[in-house]
């Protein structure tokens, strides 16, 4: 040891015994500050008895001494006024019993895995092991280490033995040490570890995640190093690491939370002079093995270093010359005021409970041991599945759920808001990481429907909050409203609309209240006319057609049921049923041809049909159709059309000549009759003599007409009168394997057009005409072609539609415009 080193421990013991000495007359005030202790910002300090300084060389086995040694109620009261807060964050700085040994410096300390502390002294003619109890507040003493030492390094490995490293020797003129030890709490013993690599004391040293141990730095004799080793307790065995960016010693180092390690401050030996290290931060990384900067720690002056410790939440707390806080997530350092003015810092542990034991001397020659709680702010997890809900039997809430945790169990208030509704829930006995769960309710609280994500979710312990974001999609739908507009259907049981059988078709309208959402699925459901008994249920049919085309023949005619529909959006959500729609099944009416019997032969080629109506529906005829054919049903030759109209007969005629068979339906309202037959009428040829013009036969238009060229030289006239001026088109349709042609001529019998098609392929000729004027047209075989077939031709007034387009260059402007006329 130096001979300025032994200088200035004889002038530290001469300053602690005056100290001492100063002590005794201020003891006096002690119970006044102890009555003032639970005022502000202590907590239990207020339950410590007052207590005297026990002689440290008659401390027995388990000594028990109270938690304050602090002198003055005025410096009591002045420090306590001084800080309540720092960085936002509530703390608690308590008193506890001091290390029980006169003029402690240079010791080590490390909290136990069990929450007790443990301090290593070994200075003058002292070797202590000492172990505070924080819950009995008190201080008992167990094995010493096996060779006493002073700035040492002391740490608490993750199996829970302590392993102490380097120091100066006493009884060896203060040479740094190499040697290495371990305790083990459970047995109360030391025992032997793997020797550094090289001796040193004053050295950094903390325990890495992985459970080994990293040692930086340190002092030897006469030089500060910069080496820097890593200790594994497994293979107990030491290996050597990257070394520090600079010699230094007495610098502060914890392990973050990722893993890197952090060094503070530190001093080194330059020509015989200590000098202040600077303000650097190092951080190692113990994956790269490399060494980076971190933010200059802020302190005013110099001699930054020791002690230091990680906090549960990841900061840093440096006490080494005041107190201040680095942030890894900011790489920031901050000034807190946490440490009672005069108090001196030289070690502190991190308790498992997250609470900081610190130690050191108290300014006045003795020594003081706070206990800091600093308040960790919860932390909160939240489930973010998906989810969508809609207000329906009772299932319409949103929920956000997740897990919280306060270190320090203090109940915690979460809160969130959706579309301005707020929800808040407290949750107790948060250190055992309970769930949580906030609500809210479709049916009272009204959500408006649409889509949510990036939910702040808002955890508090009344000191510090924090906010997590729910990053799942809230689909917050509105059920269908029942569908409306149904039909067909009257909602009277009394009165039914009345329906065809067979594949009635069912619709409806879906309407929803959220804009844009469709229908995905349907159910209809036909019951019995008193509603108890289910005639069919289509289940789930996936459509968003909105109709249903009822099976065939499910319900008989004549018979009265009733139908609902209920339907899906796209969420899934189901409508309500649409009210009860009762229909009657139609019984179909009936037609008997009275006119006429089967095979007989006409004299006239004008027809006049007769039929009985029946309906017992009691319905009306509302409609009926007249149609012939004279080949055998393969063509209608003949077509009434359906006539809306209730006369039970029709003027057919003039119709050709042949035999003909002729049928009739008619119309309820609801559906068409079967069709009702007479069959095998002979006719008269009512056409001929037309071989002229002066013979040609008068004709309708809009109607059809069929007759036939019978010989060779047979030809055909007809006339009719043009109804409006325009064009008129004349559709003629030849007998299989024939070839007739068409031609058109005006009043003066001047041709105008002709039709001259190829055998087989109808006629269809085009012409203009005047209103009120007579047109001829002429019907004849090619090269004498005839047939014992019927020919047909249809007059009608041609109605033209023009389509004009338009094309546009890519500047709008333009560029062709072309015109087309259409015959519809």
């Amino acid at each position: 040891m130096s001979w300025i080193r032994k200088q200035k421990n004889r002038t530290l013991r001469v300053l602690t015994s005056f100290v001492l000495l100063l002590n005794a007359l201020t003891l006096g005030a002690t119970a006044a500050y102890s009555q003032s202790m639970s005022t502000v910002g202590f907590e239990g300090a207020a339950s410590l008895p007052d207590h005297s300084l026990t002689n440290p060389m008659n401390l027995t086995d388990k000594a028990v001494l109270p938690g304050t040694d602090v002198q003055s109620s005025v410096y009591g009261n002045v420090y306590l006024n001084g800080f309540a807060k720092t960085l936002g964050a509530s703390f608690t700085v308590t008193p506890a019993a001091p290390i029980p040994v006169f003029q402690i410096s240079q010791y080590g300390q490390s909290a136990l895995n069990d929450g007790r502390v443990m301090v290593t002294v070994g200075e003058y003619n002292a070797n202590y092991n000492l172990i505070y109890n924080p819950q009995l507040n008190t201080w008992e003493s167990a094995a010493p280490m096996p060779v006493k030492r002073n700035r040492h390094q002391q740490s608490t490995l993750k199996d829970g033995r302590v392993l102490v490293t380097g120091g100066f020797l006493p009884l060896e003129d203060y040479s740094p040490s190499h040697k290495a030890y371990l305790y083990d709490p459970q047995t109360n013993t030391w025992s032997e570890a793997a020797n550094m690599p090289q001796g040193r004391a004053g050295h950094s040293q903390s325990v890495l995640s992985d459970g080994r141990v990293l040692v930086a730095g340190g002092e030897a004799m006469r030089e500060t190093l910069d080496t820097a080793y890593i200790y594994d307790p497994v293979s107990n065995t030491w290996s050597k690491v990257a070394n520090l960016p600079f010699d230094l010693a007495g610098a502060g180092q914890s392990t973050l939370l990722d893993g890197r390690v952090m060094v503070v401050g530190g001093s080194s030996l330059v020509d015989r002079e200590w000098r202040p290290s600077s303000k650097k931060s190092l951080l190692y990384n113990p994956t790269t093995n490399s060494w980076s900067y971190a933010e200059n720690i802020p302190i005013l002056g110099d001699n930054a270093g020791r002690p230091q410790s990680t906090l549960l939440d990841g900061r840093v707390l440096n006490n080494s010359k005041g107190s201040y806080i680095y942030t890894p997530s900011t790489n920031k350092w901050t000034k807190a005021e946490i440490i009672p003015t005069g108090f001196y810092p030289m070690e502190q542990s991190l308790l498992p409970d997250g609470r900081i034991c610190v130690s050191g001397p108290d300014g006045r020659g003795g020594n003081a041991v706070y206990f800091i709680s600093f308040n960790t702010p919860p932390k909160l997890s939240i489930d973010n599945t998906d989810q969508t809900v809609w207000k329906e039997d009772g299932r319409g809430v949103v929920t956000l759920s997740g897990k919280v945790s306060d270190m320090n169990n203090d109940p915690v208030t979460i809160s969130a808001t959706i579309a301005g509704i707020t929800k808040t829930t407290i949750v107790s006995n948060t250190s055992s990481s309970p769930s949580w769960t906030l609500q809210w309710d479709l049916n009272s609280d009204r959500l408006p429907g649409g889509t949510y994500t990036n939910i702040a979710v808002t955890a508090s312990d009344s000191a510090e909050a924090v906010t997590s974001t729910y990053t799942g999609l809230i689909t917050v739908n509105h059920a269908p409203n029942a569908p409306t507009n149904i039909q067909p259907g009257s909602f009277s049981p009394s009165n039914p609309q009345m329906i065809a059988t067979g594949a009635s078709v069912l619709s409806w309208t879906f309407n929803d209240p959220d804009a844009g959402d469709i229908q995905t699925a349907f159910q209809v459901v036909i019951l019995s006319a008193d509603g108890k008994s289910q005639i069919y249920d289509s289940q789930w049919v996936v459509s968003s057609a909105n109709t249903f085309t009822v099976p065939a023949n499910l319900i008989n005619r004549g018979s009265v049921a009733g139908w609902y529909v209920r339907v899906k959006d796209s969420k899934g959500a189901v409508s309500n049923f649409s009210p009860l729609a009762y229909v009657r099944i139609n019984t179909m009416p009936s037609a008997e041809l009275t006119s006429y019997t089967d095979g007989q032969t006409l004299t006239d080629n004008m027809l006049t049909f007769t039929w009985k109506y029946k309906d017992a529906d009691q319905q009306a005829q509302t409609e009926y159709q007249v149609v012939g054919t004279n080949d055998g049903w393969k063509n209608w030759a003949y077509n009434s059309g359906e006539i809306k109209s209730g006369s039970t007969s029709h003027v057919a005629g003039p119709i050709t000549s042949g035999s003909w068979n002729f049928a009739v339906r008619v119309k309820d309202g609801t559906e068409w009759s079967e069709w009702s037959f007479r069959n095998n009428l002979m006719l008269p040829n009512a056409y001929e003599p037309n071989d002229t013009f002066e013979q040609a036969f008068f004709v309708k238009m809009n109607e059809s007409y069929a007759s036939a060229i019978t010989t060779a030289t047979d030809v055909d006239f007809y006339k009719y009168t043009a109804k409006a001026n325009g064009v008129d088109r004349l559709t003629l349709n030849v007998p299989k394997g024939q070839n007739y042609n068409v031609h058109i001529y005006d009043s003066s019998k001047r041709l105008l057009a002709a039709g001259i098609q190829e055998t087989d392929i109808p006629e269809n000729v085009l012409y203009e005409v005047t209103e009120g004027q007579t047109y001829y047209f002429k019907i004849f075989g090619v090269n004498g072609g005839f047939s014992g077939s019927s020919y047909s031709f249809f007059l009608s007034s041609l109605t033209l539609r023009n389509d004009t387009r338009y094309e546009y260059d890519n500047n709008g402007n333009l560029i062709k415009k072309s015109s087309t006329a259409q015959s519809q």
